[in-house]
């Protein structure tokens, strides 16, 4: 029998990693090393060199030789000049050629970690302090560019993260102010004693050499061959076309957008021939590199230029480019995915990409309503337009919504406003680490949905009057809202064929994403007497279902991405509403009988186990050393600016503590579902439990607000008792249906709950007005 015909894969396309080009003896060495270093951690790939100037072979030559589809690598470390011109004039100058420009190497944490190594070998002490006088110049080549010095200064915020809060000041050899000698002297000023210089040059070179023999001790190598490096620079590559990371020569079907203002702002795009305005203006194609059939089918020009900067983005989304330094706190990795309008084939993942058919599984199967949506944006969007996200904002979250006093002010953070910003970090931290953005943002939106009325307060009197039917767990309420009771989908039931409600029927993955604690009551494997659990037993048929192929009790990723944003976003707002509206003096932490009741909070409550109140100290006293870092607050216009420019501050140096330790840990390439563990550094987990620890001790311990839940404690436990003495009178049309059909007591009494618990603080104290005040 004739074996079948097989049409063999086509060749990925060329990576061309472009250099500057320099005369230093070492320059082309260092480069050629390097090259060699991405050539073994992608055997098969072809790797091509080309230089801008003086060195061979020069950018142009290496064009000219190529055939078919390429794309170009800038060995550069910010935007400038070199990438928003020349390399798309010289890949327009070389028709013949499919290309795509990939965006330059810098800034990335992978990059913070190369200057850390090149440091620590230079002499940097292993654990850099700003208290024993420590401080870094991070030594660049400099440009007029408007956009060279805002990418070196993002560098310098991600090494000084990595360095833990260490000081990092920019300086340049040319065209940029200050200079080495400049920068050393202000620190030296300011009364640094041990200052290291930082040579953020990607090979040796004149500039690396002179900013090198300006360091008045310590004075790191440049770059180099090193091996985080390779990483990136394939990073980059795999980025440009869309692909799964860790496929080369995989199926390289990639999307991506013309934007010129996203890749640099100023820089025109030079659009290879045949290329028309609109696309350069920014609207999305879909463009196969196959060739031969799939080309015709393409609406993408043969010679096309293409700068996949960010891969798709859509008009308003956050990127690095767009977004100001400090702006919501973090600063992604310019490998981040971002949402994009343009319209896909079809709503399922990408066959070659990470999440797979399963993932995009619902309970109740649905047919495209609109084609060119993600199964992860229809999620989305119906966790956004949902009724139980709009009633957060009746919910508290430390202080009950529409509460007045003299201290509060009017506008106090809700479930809403939280559950908003924990979604704005998750998304960012989860594209930078390789997420689906839509799918990370879902599990955020949807992670507080269960909560009561009264926030926590709420939760535990309905774990109390709930003890025989199953206790109450916001997170479990959260999974049987998403489930069964917001009404969106009906289907029918297996065995009887009678409609009912499977909730907002969203995918495997996202239901997956939003649990936050993946066991039922009692069995958390490392504490089963934990009052904290995500399933109730009547809810176990769904909850295997989206568990299925998961580890047990294990959370996939982007579940952990949303962990961690939650800690984030309510540990550094909860300090700045705490802050904001008096309640804490940051001069009292100078205080050692207030330092010590802080550092006894955090220990018992927040802080990892087996954690000693001296770490705590530390953490406080990181803090306390960063020159951001409010020491004072008078309700000033400066001083509210200031503050928010504190809490931006926080949230990135958590995001990208994050970030960098699990690329450390992972590698370069997309990190989802069960492929890998969030790795949140010790020190990063025990600052943001001393945050956790002072709103504790200066807003939720206050006096009057224990008075406030003490009432509100009085309140939903005459409620849930009026709504168990009368039912179905007091309950909504929706929970009467339930009422009347649960089989048993136990059912009829989870549905009390499931009323009370999706009831805003203002209609709890309406009803309990209307039914128990009239008795």
């Amino acid at each position: 029998m004739t074996a079948p015909h097989r049409t063999a894969s086509p060749a990925p396309p060329a990576l061309v990693a472009v250099a500057h080009g320099s005369r230093h003896p070492e320059a082309l060495r260092t480069v050629t090393a390097l090259l060699d270093r991405v050539r073994r951690l992608s055997p098969g790939l072809r790797v091509e060199l080309g230089h801008i100037e003086i060195d061979h072979p020069l950018l142009a030559a290496t064009l000219a030789r190529l055939r078919g589809s390429a794309v170009l690598v800038p060995l550069l470390l910010g935007r400038g000049h070199h990438t928003g011109h020349d390399l798309p004039r010289a890949v327009a100058a070389a028709p013949h050629l499919d290309a795509r420009i990939a965006p330059p190497l810098g800034p990335h944490p992978l990059l913070a970690e190369v200057l850390h190594d090149r440091l620590r070998e230079a002499g940097l002490p292993r654990r850099p302090s700003p208290a024993r006088g420590d401080a870094v110049v991070l030594a660049a080549a400099g440009s007029r560019h408007p956009c060279s010095a805002e990418d070196t200064s993002r560098a310098a915020r991600l090494l000084s993260a990595r360095l833990g809060g260490v000081p990092v000041r920019p300086a340049y050899a040319s065209a940029s102010a200050p200079t080495v000698p400049d920068a050393v002297r202000d620190l030296a000023v300011g009364g640094h004693r041990n200052i290291a210089v930082a040579s953020y040059f990607a090979a040796p070179g004149y500039f690396a050499d002179r900013c090198r023999a300006a360091a008045p001790g310590t004075a790191a190598a440049p770059l180099g061959d090193h091996p985080a490096l390779a990483r990136l620079v394939l990073e980059r590559y795999r980025r440009a076309l869309g692909a799964a990371p860790g496929r080369p020569g995989g199926a390289l079907t990639a999307a991506w957008t013309a934007r010129s203002p996203d890749f640099c702002r100023g820089c025109p795009v030079v659009r290879g021939p045949g290329v028309a305005r609109g696309e350069a203006e920014g609207e999305g194609r879909i463009a196969p590199w196959s060739g031969g059939a799939e080309r015709r089918r393409s609406r993408l020009p043969a010679g096309r230029t293409v700068i996949a900067g960010l891969g798709p983005v859509r008009k308003g989304d956050p990127t690095p480019e767009r977004m100001p330094p400090g702006d919501a706190g973090y600063l992604p990795s310019m490998a981040g995915n971002h949402r994009s309008d343009a319209p896909a084939a079809h709503h399922t993942p990408d066959p070659d990409g990470p999440y797979d058919e399963s993932d995009a599984e619902r309970w109740a199967p649905e047919p495209d309503k609109r084609p060119g949506r993600t199964a992860f944006q229809r999620d989305r969007a119906r966790v956004l337009h949902s009724a139980a996200l709009r009633r957060l904002a009746g919910k508290t979250q430390v202080v009950t919504p529409g509460a007045r006093s003299s201290d509060w002010d009017a506008t106090p953070r809700t479930r809403l406003t939280h559950s908003l910003e924990c979604a704005q970090v998750g998304r960012e931290l989860g594209a930078a680490l390789g997420c689906d953005p839509d799918l990370v943002e879902t599990a955020c939106l949807a992670h507080d949905l269960g909560h009561p009325p009264f926030g926590h307060n709420g939760e535990q009197v309905l774990n109390e009057f709930a003890h025989d039917c199953g206790g109450f767990e916001g997170n479990a309420q959260s999974l049987r809202l998403l489930t069964r009771i917001e009404p969106k989908r009906f289907a029918p039931e297996e065995g009887t064929g009678e409609l009912v409600s499977v909730g907002l029927n969203l995918t495997r993955a996202a239901l997956d994403a939003a649990t936050k604690y993946p066991w039922p009551r009692g069995e958390r494997p490392d504490d089963p007497e934990s009052p904290k659990f995500g399933v109730y037993e009547d809810d176990r048929p769904v909850f295997a279902w989206l568990r299925r192929g998961a580890r047990q009790h294990r959370q996939c990723f982007e579940a952990q991405v949303m962990d961690w944003s939650d800690d984030v976003a309510y540990s550094v707002h909860d300090f700045e509403d705490g802050l904001h509206a008096g309640h804490l003096d940051p001069n009292l932490l100078l205080a050692d009988a207030e330092r010590q009741e802080v550092f006894a909070t955090a220990v018992d409550r927040y802080a990892p186990a087996g954690t000693e109140p001296d770490e705590i100290a530390e953490a406080l006293d990181r803090l306390l050393e960063q020159e951001w870092w409010p020491h004072g607050y008078d309700g000033s216009a400066v001083a509210q600016a200031r503050l928010k420019d504190a809490t931006s501050q926080l949230i990135g140096r958590f995001c990208l503590a994050a970030e960098a330790a699990t690329r450390q840990a992972y590698g370069s390439g997309r990190l989802t579902r069960y492929s890998a563990e969030l790795v949140v550094p010790r020190e990063a987990r025990l600052e943001c439990a001393v945050l956790k620890a002072l709103a504790d001790l200066y807003v939720i311990q206050r006096a009057d607000q224990e008075q406030v839940r003490a009432q509100q404690r009085v309140v939903v436990t005459e409620l849930a008792e009026a709504l168990a003495a009368n039912a179905p009178d007091g309950l909504d049309p929706m929970f009467r249906a339930l009422y009347a059909a649960a089989p048993d007591e136990p059912a009829r009494k989870r549905v009390v709950v499931d009323q009370i618990a999706s009831l805003t603080d203002a209609s709890a104290l309406n009803l309990h007005a209307r039914l128990v005040r009239r008795r």
